[in-house]
């Protein structure tokens, strides 16, 4: 259960200062840096880049690294779920 919730908490690492402190660096921004303009900024641009196959995979990591089986029932809930809220946020993303 440790090893499931330490990768979960790699996925959280999305959010986090160096690819938002990256993306408003690379950007060509004139304003000072702001953390939440910055993650809401780079992931309206990269979120709807990702395909169902890429969050298929990144939860097949996920599980091995738990080690768990990822193409079992929880494997493909999993899948789901992130598909899901992946596609939540960049409606919600688009929309703001």
């Amino acid at each position: 259960m440790r090893r499931l919730w330490v990768a979960f908490g790699r996925l959280a690492e999305s959010e986090d200062d160096e690819l938002a402190f990256a993306y408003h660096c690379g950007a060509g921004a004139t304003r000072p840096y702001d953390r939440k303009r910055s993650i809401r900024a780079y992931q309206r641009r990269a979120l709807p880049l990702d395909r169902f196959r890429h969050v298929e995979r990144g939860i097949i990591m996920l599980l091995k690294a738990a080690g768990l089986e990822p193409r079992g029932p929880l494997g493909r809930w999993l899948t789901r779920a992130a598909w899901r809220l992946l596609r939540f946020r960049v409606r919600r993303l688009a929309a703001a």
